[in-house]
């Protein structure tokens, strides 16, 4: 496994599990491992599926847990949603706050995308 990219911009697909033939920026949300009940979600940085940090994207922990397995689709969906609305934004490979290990984190909008004169004169 080599060393993973410092940033990769999101390629806009979210797919319910890892796929077979993936482009960078690619990213699988699937349940986590085992037979934990939450859902998790990887990027392919174009070596390796790396993880994801979900919270950056506003789903904490609370909000990817599941009970019942008719829960997971829904679960799954809005991230898949969250995720593809973030196309072309770019996430970084760092440690999150409070935690322990390397993940992908999206830190959101950059600034100078607000900052473009709108084509429309509104």
């Amino acid at each position: 496994m080599s060393k993973p990219p410092s940033q990769i911009v999101l390629s806009g697909a979210a797919h319910s599990a890892k796929v077979l033939f993936p482009n960078v920026g690619d990213v699988a949300v699937h349940p986590g491992p085992g037979r934990t009940k939450y859902i998790d979600a990887t990027i392919y940085d174009g070596d390796s599926w790396r993880v994801l940090h979900l919270k950056s994207f506003g789903f904490g922990s609370g909000s990817r847990v599941y009970c019942e397995p008719h829960q997971i689709g829904p679960i799954m969906r809005d991230i898949q949603n969250k995720i593809i609305s973030c196309r072309g934004g770019v996430v970084y490979h760092e440690i999150p706050f409070g935690e322990k290990k390397h993940k992908y984190v999206y830190r959101g909008a950059p600034i100078s995308s607000f900052l473009q004169p709108n084509p429309w004169g509104i």
